[in-house]
């Protein structure tokens, strides 16, 4: 008897290691700026009513967030999370993001399982030791989309329909909604999907020249195409062939620059700064308004505008000698 207790026990200690290994916290907000919000929006079974979505939470920084949240980012805001294998996630303004699931194994990251959900807005993903273990056990979906990962820096961008996916470094699977054979997209090129389906797999030229066909011929989809462009500027890398190649392409259409323009992806620098707002002259540009003044520098607490080192709000820090603050 006593022997069968210790065995239970065992087993019971054994259990319990497990599910911690396994069902450990899934992530962290580890920057933010403006606002967000997670809730759990259940997924109403086939011909069956929805279920009552769950309390919406404000998030902070720090705050943890799990599988079956939604998260949302407000207007002129940007949101970065970290996952317990390092998995990298940053969103930008007024994106929905959605944790199908994720389960971790810290014992044996191979047979974990990672499945995110881009429902709109722009996201940036690099993925952590999940994905370097065992890169089909990660899949994301943007859109109508799925997309496999083979050790992977990805860029989505996903409005009204349309669809941008950058590959950054490595190599994707992409599976359209139409069931159409997989595509590989390699580093360097993207796909670009119009609100009919119709794909475009390419280098970043050809991605913008397949926008401005679009929006020739269905100008009710401009607008939505310069948000799309807004959307992928601002989760790209630093120097991004792409966002400079979708920027141009949207400024032929007066509609599409006018939706990329109220898109504003880059948070207003008097947020942060306790110094001299700039008020120099301004420049106007096929693509925006350019601030060509000589003001100073805001001081202080919180004086730089610029994201820390170790920060990865979107767009991600990829070099942390580039573009970031020390403190």
């Amino acid at each position: 008897m006593k022997i069968l207790k210790l065995l239970m026990r065992v087993a019971m200690c054994s259990l319990l290691a497990t599910a911690s290994a396994v069902f450990a916290q899934t992530g962290q907000v580890v920057d933010l700026q403006g606002t967000a919000t997670a809730q759990v929006v259940p997924q109403a079974a086939a011909g069956q009513p929805a279920p009552a979505p769950g309390v919406v939470r404000s998030l902070r920084l720090g705050d943890t967030i799990n599988q079956g949240e939604t998260i949302s980012t407000g207007p002129r805001s940007r949101l970065a999370l970290r996952f317990e294998d390092g998995q990298l996630i940053s969103l930008t303004a007024n994106s929905s993001f959605r944790i199908d699931a994720y389960t971790y194994n810290r014992a044996e990251p191979a047979r974990s399982n990672v499945l995110f959900n881009l429902i709109n807005g722009g996201m940036r993903a690099v993925t952590g030791l999940i994905g370097q273990a065992r890169p089909q056990s990660v899949s994301y979906r943007a859109g109508n989309a799925t997309i496999g990962i083979r050790g992977t820096d990805v860029t989505f961008a996903v409005t009204g329909g349309n669809l941008i996916i950058n590959v950054n470094t490595g190599l994707i699977s992409f599976v359209s909604a139409t069931g159409a054979a997989p595509i590989q997209v390699s580093v360097g090129n993207a796909v670009f999907s119009n609100v009919n389906g119709m794909v475009t797999v390419g280098t970043p030229a050809a991605v913008a020249a397949a926008i401005l066909t679009a929006i020739a011929n269905n100008p009710m989809q401009a607008a939505a195409l310069g948000q799309l462009a807004a959307a992928v500027v601002a989760v790209s890398p630093p120097g991004s062939a792409l966002a400079t190649s979708v920027t141009n392409a949207v400024a032929s259409s007066p509609a599409a620059q006018a939706a990329f323009n109220a898109a504003n992806p880059t948070p207003p620098a008097q947020q942060t700064q306790t110094g001299t707002t700039n008020t120099g002259p301004t420049t106007t540009t096929a693509t925006g308004t350019v601030n060509t003044g000589t003001g100073t520098s805001g001081g202080g607490a919180g004086g730089s505008t610029l994201p820390l080192c170790s920060s990865i709000v979107s767009p991600v820090v990829a070099n942390p000698n580039v573009n970031c603050r020390s403190s």
